[in-house]
């Protein structure tokens, strides 16, 4: 009978956490590019927000891509990462930032212009899916929208 109710306390467990897990997916998705609503220096959404696959998370904000480098290279001077000069990059078109977190997870933020007033961002921390690494994107897509 005790390891019945081991079992059972165990279920309940998993449970909450696969129900908090997907509480999570799905605020991530539906949080989008946020900003205020003050004049020409806001950003909005643009499609269904924010989505995490696998440890990348990807939205379209309406945002010209020269403002979300700008905001890209402050979060990383706020998050204290070691930027990787040779894998970082910017065009006209696309920008790419290699860095490592204090953890040592390579983090890569990609920018792509849609276009003139449009940005795709996608957020890539670790090398491996996990929901640490997932969690930590979500975490610095917040503080970047934070600064558009």
């Amino acid at each position: 009978m005790q390891v019945f109710r081991l079992k059972l306390v165990a279920r309940r467990g998993a449970a909450r956490i696969c129900a908090v897990m997907g509480f999570c997916v799905v605020t991530a998705f539906f949080a989008g590019c946020v900003g205020s609503s003050g004049g020409g220096n806001s950003g909005t959404i643009s499609g269904a927000g924010a989505a995490i696959r696998g440890n990348e998370l990807r939205t379209v904000c309406d945002v010209p891509l020269e403002r979300v480098w700008e905001a890209t290279k402050l979060v990383a001077g706020e998050l204290g990462w070691t930027v990787r000069m040779e894998m970082t990059q910017k065009s006209s078109s696309r920008a790419v930032m290699t860095a490592n977190d204090r953890e040592g997870r390579v983090v890569v933020v990609l920018l792509e212009a849609r276009s003139a007033r449009t940005t795709e961002i996608r957020v890539r921390v670790g090398e491996a899916t996990s929901s640490a690494n997932a969690a930590q994107a979500e975490v610095i897509y917040r503080r970047l929208t934070a600064r558009l």
